[in-house]
């Protein structure tokens, strides 16, 4: 492991993140928990470095010069975790191994495991190598590897299963694009590590899954035991797999319902062979009947969820990243400092209809409206100029923004963001 130099008391690492996240991850109480960290924004390697595989030759570099001196790397989204696999296994620092990190990537050969596992929570699937549909309509389509729901539809009837198809095949320069990082990292893997299967360009075909819950499982594995920080509920826009919000946590009077969902997923973590990371696992479930069904696993940790997890457990999921990632059991211990709600809703801001950017809120009026609302955070995902269709998104919607609001209740959050929605929309204008 290579030693820090820079200050012998605190333990560098140096973690790969959008801008967005960036800004959350400086603002935490690091020094407090022992750490420094070394920042690398997602939009600053793709600024110096087109080909991530040169940003990665140029830390490990640094590293053996003894000019970058870091004790773990932490990456926070699909690419920059797999980036931080291939850099933590050649200098010999902590974290899930590049085979764990692929089998939760590659949605084809995850399926495939989860079928071996965890059959029973496994929906039907294959490839859509074809324009014929592999099994009974409806049939829930998307990329072997994506991220944000990009070209995620409900295909209900054959025709529309075959133009999905072949729309897929008309947009491949657009779809390579989308995944151009992780294309880059994964053909100058190891062959053993590629395998011989299909990948980035293909499609997944799934039975649908017709249940009243989606939630999502946050936690961590460490040397084999896995622990949770807790489960957040999604909620749709009507008729459309558009996310409106998430609340954190979800709510179930049915303990025994909610160590079956633990059980499963610490089958599916085994299974995967993933270990040393956060993790993220989305499920489809029905409390009534005990049925659980995986929608897929991340092997990274839920950055949107962070900030509802901290403002009702007090404790704040990077933090047990950073002791991962230099090899130390996480203790999950509350901030004292950090008054506890019951919940915490994330709104997610949305257009039906494309548009540019005329403006958006400025710092003083977002720091007005958080200081109006304790506990609020608002994000910005959109800047003046930008059309929005050129941010990847879902396959309904257009999503610029978020409020994150903490609260004693669902009902209260709700109540709180349609007050802050009708001054944010005031905020925002579209050419």
């Amino acid at each position: 492991m290579a030693k820090s130099k820079i200050n012998k008391e605190l333990k560098n690492i140096l973690v790969i993140a959008t801008q967005l996240s960036m800004q959350e991850i400086v603002g935490l109480p690091l020094g407090q928990w022992g750490y420094r960290v070394i920042p690398m924004t997602i939009e600053e390697f793709h600024r110096r470095w087109p080909d991530p595989n040169r940003c990665i030759d140029w830390i490990l570099n640094n590293i053996h010069r003894d000019k970058l001196a870091i004790d773990g790397v932490i990456g926070t989204t699909d690419d920059a975790s797999l980036m931080t696999a291939i850099i933590g296994q050649k200098a010999k620092l902590q974290g899930p191994s590049i085979a764990a990190v692929l089998n939760c990537q590659q949605k084809y050969w995850s399926r495939q495991i989860q079928n071996k596992v965890v059959r029973e929570q496994t929906p039907v699937f294959a490839l859509a190598t074809s324009s014929n549909p592999p099994f009974p309509l409806p049939i829930f389509i998307k990329p072997v590897k994506s991220r944000l729901s990009y070209f995620s539809y409900l295909a209900a009837n054959e025709q529309e299963y075959k133009r999905l198809v072949k729309l897929w095949h008309t947009r491949e320069v657009v779809n390579r694009k989308a995944n151009s990082t992780f294309i880059k990292l994964f053909n100058t893997l190891p062959a053993k590590l590629r395998k011989n299967e299909p990948f980035q360009n293909d499609l997944i075909a799934e039975e649908y899954i017709d249940a009243p819950d989606q939630i999502t499982v946050d936690g961590y594995v460490y040397k084999g035991a896995v622990s949770f920080f807790g489960m957040t509920q999604s909620d749709f826009i009507p008729g459309t797999l558009s996310f409106n919000g998430f609340h954190y946590p979800y709510y179930q009077n049915n303990p025994q319902f909610k160590r079956r969902i633990e059980r499963i997923v610490r089958t599916l973590i085994e299974g995967l062979k993933l270990d040393n990371t956060l993790f993220n696992v989305e499920l489809k479930c029905n409390s009534s009947t005990g049925e659980v069904w995986i929608i897929e696993i991340n092997s990274r940790m839920s950055q949107q969820f962070m900030y509802l997890i901290e403002s009702v457990t007090g404790y704040h999921p990077f933090h047990a990243a950073l002791d991962i990632a230099v090899g130390k059991r996480p203790m999950m211990r509350a901030a004292s400092t950090i008054k506890r709600n019951n919940c915490c809703s994330c709104f997610i801001l949305r257009r039906t209809q494309d548009a540019i950017v005329g403006r958006v809120p400025s710092p003083d009026e977002i720091k007005r409206i958080e200081r109006k609302f304790r506990g609020v955070r608002t994000n910005v995902f959109v800047n003046v100029g930008e059309r929005l269709s050129h941010h990847l998104g879902d396959s309904f919607t257009h999503r610029y923004g978020e409020v994150k609001i903490p609260g004693n209740s669902e009902q209260e959050t709700r109540s709180i963001y349609k007050k802050i929605y009708k001054q944010t929309e005031l905020l925002f204008r579209w050419c």
